[in-house]
């Protein structure tokens, strides 16, 4: 699975989701663009995810053709060491991710 973790995130969280090809949005020179154009990236590079803790991604109403889906991860504490100790909720929440869906990975409820 190709996942593209966005600069909301630690890159370092990339290295720590094993078993998916991830890569960054600073390591893809995005880190100074807006959601509407990594959407744009993710689809056209064929991402099958984007993860992040951002909430100002959404697909647009009535729009089709998103070959990836979105993970915001919404967990406190929303430092690396919160994310390490979530990562089974985080690595479950992008293989339940669907092209064109947002998947929410909240701690604590």
């Amino acid at each position: 699975m190709k996942v593209l973790l966005d600069g909301s995130l630690p890159d370092e969280l990339a290295e720590r989701l094993s078993g998916f090809n991830m890569l960054t949005t600073r390591r893809m020179g995005l880190e100074d663009k807006g959601p509407a154009t990594i959407m744009r990236e993710a689809r056209d590079m064929k991402f099958d995810a984007i993860l992040t803790a951002s909430r100002d991604y959404r697909f647009p109403m009535g729009s089709e053709g998103w070959t990836f889906g979105i993970v915001v991860l919404e967990i406190s504490p929303a430092t690396l060491e919160g994310y390490e100790a979530q990562i089974d909720r985080i690595r479950d929440g992008v293989l339940r991710c669907k092209a064109g869906e947002t998947v929410r990975v909240e701690w604590p409820r």
